[in-house]
């Protein structure tokens, strides 16, 4: 399951210790939400794969890795 980048943290939280994979949904590259998704989710002690998924340029790269994205 892709989860869009408007899931709150909140809502997700409880389910973390369950879950070795997280891919968020990029529905445009312009769009930074699931970047601020994912550090949240590292900053809750998450050591599974984060997965960024959509449509993201060469750019962002270096950024999604310091927010905790694993694979792309």
């Amino acid at each position: 399951m892709i989860l869009p980048n408007s899931v709150p943290f909140a809502a997700l939280a409880p389910f973390l210790p369950q879950l070795s994979l997280v891919a968020i949904a990029f529905p445009a590259y312009a769009d930074g939400r699931g970047f601020s998704l994912a550090r949240q989710i590292r900053r809750a002690d998450f050591t599974g794969e984060i997965r960024a998924s959509g449509p993201l340029i060469a750019d962002q790269f270096a950024y999604a890795l310091s927010c905790g994205f694993d694979t792309f």
